[in-house]
């Protein structure tokens, strides 16, 4: 009896586990497509202006695209602009006047002092130190986190200041516990981080509905 030749997938097969992977990746990018077309679906069918359609459409895609972690933020957030003026949403003059303000600057110099910060091992450095002071307890570590926000609160009145710091630290921790992504531990330090820069913002009376842009951070 001649047998035909068959092939065996093993479980930590690599073949196996790109093919799961580009199958994720296609399902991810068909999201993507299908929030993109509702929105624009949505806008026609409701008679809106051609802009408005443009913005929406955009918008919904680009927003996707971050929350399903597709694309580089920094590569999306640089071509969303383009993408406004290219559809006729509006001006350069008035896409881009935000940059023209502090806080496109504010943000800028927060993402720069960061990457200083990792790149230099400060925050490394740093997290060690905060580690050192919870005595080795994960509950203090992140009650720790959380105090931080209100401490630097009135020396960094700003939102973008404190989460360039704070977040940068919460990385450094994960980093030297060798913690992986997307697990809950990892989660719960960057959550801590998160509340540490939002919630005192509020208790000081500063806090605003831009918070929940935050939360992808």
């Amino acid at each position: 009896v001649k047998l035909r030749p068959h092939t065996v997938i093993l479980k930590g097969d690599p073949a196996m586990e790109a093919a799961k992977d580009n199958s994720r990746l296609i399902l991810k990018w068909g999201i993507v497509a299908a929030l993109a077309l509702f929105a624009l679906w949505a806008g026609l069918h409701n008679g809106l202006p051609q802009t408005q359609v443009s913005f929406f459409t955009i918008t919904v895609f680009a927003l996707a695209i971050f929350a399903l972690d597709l694309l580089p933020d920094a590569l999306v957030a640089t071509v969303l602009p383009a993408a406004y003026i290219i559809t006729g949403v509006g001006k350069p003059g008035v896409i881009y006047a935000p940059w023209g303000s502090t806080v496109g600057w504010v943000m800028l110099g927060g993402m720069l002092f960061a990457a200083i910060m990792l790149q230099t091992g400060l925050a490394k450095r740093l997290s060690l130190w905060c580690m050192h002071l919870a005595g080795g307890s994960i509950n203090k570590l992140l009650f720790g986190i959380v105090a931080a926000g209100y401490i630097l609160g009135p020396a960094i009145p700003t939102m973008m200041g404190k989460a360039a710091l704070v977040l940068v630290i919460c990385v450094g921790i994960c980093e030297s516990l060798n913690i992986e992504k997307k697990t809950p531990l990892g989660e719960a330090i960057l959550f801590a981080g998160f509340l540490s820069f939002s919630a005192s913002r509020i208790a000081y009376l500063t806090g605003g509905g831009d918070i929940v842009m935050y939360v992808k951070t």
